[in-house]
């Protein structure tokens, strides 16, 4: 799933009632796709319609902003939420080239609760308002304040 792009997440979808009774049917699925698009692949590929209706994630690959901004997708994770989150980063990425810092900013400073795609599309789709200031500090400083001191220094 190498080229992946920024705003774009791969996911393998697999049938549960099929896999509870040992038959392996699934799809990788790559988002953000249309709605319409998606819910024929799930029927298509995935086997989902009539008597199956559950699905899991089994695996994932994604872009390298996305992924290294938002929690990895859950096993029962929303499609469609997921392929929102997809089509909000992919929106705001020409517009606002820093959204994958300042949404990942956001999330730092916020307690650990758990994040959903529907909350990261809102973070990157008011990105403007995330006050935000990148610095050129090295790789090495683990806090904002060492990349800060490291700026005002040099």
């Amino acid at each position: 799933m190498a080229g992946l792009k920024d705003y774009q997440i791969s996911v393998y979808v697999a049938n549960l009632g099929k896999y509870v009774e040992g038959v392996l049917q699934g799809a990788w699925i790559t988002l953000p796709m249309p709605a319409e698009r998606l819910q024929d692949t799930l029927k298509t590929e995935v086997g989902l319609g009539g008597r199956y209706e559950e699905y899991a994630i089994h695996d994932y690959e994604g872009g390298e902003g996305l992924l290294a901004t938002v929690a990895n997708p859950g096993e029962y994770e929303s499609l469609t939420d997921l392929n929102l989150m997809c089509r909000a980063f992919e929106a705001r990425e020409d517009d606002d080239p820093d959204v994958y810092e300042k949404v990942r900013t956001v999330r730092d400073d916020l307690d650990a609760a758990p994040r959903t795609p529907l909350q990261y599309a809102n973070l990157a789709l008011n990105s403007d308002e995330i006050p935000y200031h990148s610095y050129d500090a090295p790789l090495w400083p683990d806090s904002k304040e060492a990349k800060y001191a490291w700026t005002a220094v040099n």
